[in-house]
């Protein structure tokens, strides 16, 4: 019996790449993409960061440090059990079908992020199970293996789907991945699974419910007032289950005012079309809703989400929509855009577009981040003079903008901005970042890959001296960056707390020294790949600064692991 099994026993890499929330290249690069996942792994066991590879962007919790953070809305009542923190995740496609035994992931370079294995089945009633899931206490035992291997849960469907979830928030700099191994069998295995949940039962009439005992009262008995108080400790799941137990229940758990912040992110493998059309008919008085995660593979999810935002987004302020593995038409964006008009914060990161809209209609926000989505340049020129008290514009990885023409326009009509984000959006002349300068409460700036010029010719030290509030400054992989720009930082930047200067390989030891020297509040600094800063710098401030704040180097990143 055991020799049969090993012979149906079937291990294969992965086909394909379905979707990823975050990567380190652009979707138009195979550098450091999540493609780099399909097939046999090409580097392992070395490791390093490979070009060849998959790669996150996020490490540590910096990023929750810098003014363009917004915490998560309509979480207070979530179990910390539904919301580990989870940071991004991957979904990737197998060619056969099996029941899954165990998942090997080749981890090239800081491992330890993988924190929940997820099987899409089809065929269940149950679409998403989890397969595998890593507790803290795991977290805090973790060793350097380069190799993620875990036994699965053994479920009684066959799996060709998996989506990996990432927490990257204990790592001292990014994770690397070089490749994934599923092995599983062809048929179903002797034990797999409990069987389908049991249905649900129809409403329970009031009538009946009487106390248990003498002198004691039956919560059904609560007045309304005092029960919609109860409720209002549950999360949106323990409601629509509590809304079953009664008529009287049911009543009081569709209040509105139960619904007024809703954040389904937490529950992206239960959400689908009949969830959204549920919390439809009890949202009327909704003020934030984000829907992040939500719909892989329901056809008619991006339709239901647009119709729920038709018919209660009037009064509602903050939306997310980040991350949504299913299109969108630009025609529903514009519905959505203009059916909410109290709109104060947008997130659409990665939201997928088809056709991308040319003009959206979205007024007075605040906060607008539409981050590796296809908006373009006739979009954002359209739409950024409509709301002149923006603060927060996130553009990363938006390979259609014209960042000349972009900046141009933010220059005249949005100088409240406190964040800029631009990483890898394209390509900025110095005489265009130089125009910058009059947006004196910037308080972040990303600049990341964007100016292929050899000099910078001044036009950063130009917008330093204009923002002496700057908090955050990335300057990664500009390779024209010289030590005179850097002095210019010291001059400028005395608040500075976060410094990214990776891959910027004209900046000596000398300059960044004085960087260390002079900003007081610094805690945190990248300058893996500059070539040009010498051992001798490095253990320096190895002695004078480990303990003050962090900086990242590769030669670190490459002990840490052979320690």
């Amino acid at each position: 019996m055991a020799q049969r099994a090993e012979v149906d026993r079937k291990c294969q890499y992965v086909q394909g790449v379905l979707y990823a929330s975050d990567q380190y290249g652009p979707s138009t690069s195979i550098s450091y993409t999540a493609m780099n996942l399909i097939g046999r792994p090409e580097n392992y066991p070395d490791f390093d960061e490979f070009v060849n590879s998959y790669m996150l962007t996020t490490h540590g919790e910096w990023w929750r440090e810098v003014p363009s953070f917004y915490p998560e809305f309509g979480l207070s009542n979530v179990p910390a059990s539904q919301n580990p923190p989870v940071t991004d995740f991957i979904v990737v496609s197998f060619e056969d079908p099996v029941f899954p035994l165990s998942l090997e992931v080749y981890e090239t370079f800081n491992p330890g992020a993988i924190r929940r294995v997820w099987a899409f089945t089809p065929a269940g009633s149950v679409k998403w199970e989890l397969l595998w899931t890593r507790t803290w206490a795991d977290v805090c035992l973790l060793t350097r293996a380069p190799v993620f291997k875990e036994n699965l849960i053994k479920i009684k469907t066959p799996v060709r789907v998996i989506r990996l979830e990432f927490d990257t928030t204990h790592l001292q700099y990014i994770p690397g991945y070089d490749g994934m191994l599923l092995c599983g069998l062809a048929d179903r295995p002797s034990e797999c699974g409990q069987g389908d949940p049991p249905a649900l039962q129809p409403l329970a009439d009031d009538v009946g419910h009487t106390s248990s005992r003498a002198g004691t009262i039956n919560i059904t008995e609560l007045a309304a007032e005092m029960l919609l108080n109860i409720f209002s400790f549950l999360d949106i799941w323990s409601l629509s289950s509590v809304e079953r137990v009664c008529q009287k229940f049911n009543l009081v758990a569709r209040d509105p005012g139960l619904f007024r912040a809703v954040n389904l992110r937490p529950y992206w493998m239960l959400v689908n079309t009949a969830r959204v059309q549920w919390l439809a008919a009890r949202c009327t008085g909704i003020r934030k809703l984000d829907v992040s995660w939500c719909g892989m593979f329901d056809a008619n999810f991006a339709a239901s989400v647009h119709r729920l935002l038709l018919t209660c987004g009037k009064a509602i302020t903050h939306l997310r929509l980040d991350d949504i593995p299913v299109p969108f038409t630009g025609e529903q964006l514009c519905g959505i855009a203009d059916h909410c008009p109290s709109l104060k914060e947008v997130s659409l990161r990665q939201m997928q577009l088809q056709p991308p809209p040319e003009q959206l209609s979205f007024i007075n926000l605040t906060r607008l981040n539409v981050a590796r989505t296809a908006i373009g340049t006739e979009c954002l020129v359209h739409l950024l003079p409509r709301n002149p008290q923006l603060q927060h514009l996130n553009v990363t990885c938006c390979l259609n903008v014209d960042l000349q023409e972009l900046v141009t326009t933010i220059t005249k009509h949005n100088r409240e901005l406190i964040s800029l984000n631009l990483w890898k959006a394209g390509e900025l002349l110095p005489a265009g970042l130089r125009t910058l300068q009059v947006c004196t409460k910037l308080r972040e700036l990303d600049l990341g890959w964007t100016i292929p010029q050899d000099r910078l010719d001044g036009a950063l030290g130009d917008v330093l001296k204009s923002c002496p509030g700057m908090l955050k400054l990335g300057l990664a992989g500009l390779r024209g960056l010289q030590d005179a720009d850097v002095v210019d930082i010291v001059k400028y930047c005395r608040q500075l707390q976060q410094l990214d200067l990776m891959g910027c390989i004209s900046v000596t030891g000398s300059s960044v020294d004085r960087v260390f020297y002079t900003c007081c509040n610094l805690r945190f600094v990248d300058i893996n790949h500059c070539e040009r800063i010498t051992n001798a710098f490095l253990m320096d401030w190895d002695m004078l600064y480990s303990g003050i704040f962090q900086f990242i180097t590769r030669a670190k990143m490459i002990d840490y692991h052979s320690n």
